[in-house]
């Protein structure tokens, strides 16, 4: 009772039980309560209550905007995270994207440096922080990534999820989904949950 369920609400998902990983397709859902959370095949309303007749909590979500970004992408995620994850998402004061993590020769942004400087959830009166950047990030020895995450803290950017960077004409809802899509993976690691072994899954 004193471990609140997170739903996780991705349609064509795979399934586990109590180690992600492990497949499980009895019953409409599969449940990691190592992770806490709860993964549906199809998306539906939360219930009060999950499956053991624990209180489902409301998690909520500081979105906070590092730099000049986009408002659109800011704007989905406000919209679509709550249909996905139960939670709330409230729109924060945005941060400037601190020079002492540029890396000139790279054209990038350090993102652990960024991720660093992510308020903590408790300091905001919300349960998770998410940031969202409009620059380029690297971490360690990858060139790239889309996003990154520690406990309680997640940050994602939309300089690679746009399909013109890939030389394809402007996409809207391509862009969108993989707004919501990176921002979903990294909440699942900010809630606890590691990658998942199945292509399928929002936490591959």
């Amino acid at each position: 009772p004193e471990r609140p369920v997170v739903l996780l609400r991705t349609p064509g998902n795979r399934y586990g039980k109590g180690i992600p990983g492990k497949p499980h397709r009895s019953g409409a859902c599969g449940v990691y309560r190592a992770g806490t959370a709860v993964l549906f095949r199809k998306p539906c309303r939360p219930p009060a209550e999950d499956r053991f007749g624990f209180a489902m909590k409301l998690i909520r979500v500081a979105l906070i905007a590092f730099g000049e970004v986009d408002p659109a992408p800011c704007s989905w995620l406000m919209e679509d995270i709550p249909e996905i994850l139960f939670t709330r998402v409230e729109e924060c004061s945005s941060m400037p994207l601190s020079p002492r993590h540029f890396y000139p020769e790279r054209h990038q942004y350090l993102a652990d440096g960024l991720l660093s400087d992510l308020p903590w959830p408790g300091d905001s009166g919300a349960d998770l922080s998410l940031g969202i950047t409009g620059a380029d990030l690297f971490s360690g020895r990858m060139n790239c990534v889309f996003g990154i995450a520690c406990t309680g803290r997640a940050l994602i950017s939309t300089f690679r999820l746009r399909p013109e960077w890939y030389g394809d004409s402007p996409n809207p809802k391509v862009y969108r989904w993989r707004v919501l899509t990176e921002a979903v993976h990294e909440l699942g690691h900010a809630l606890g949950l590691s990658h998942c072994e199945y292509p399928g899954c929002v936490m591959y």
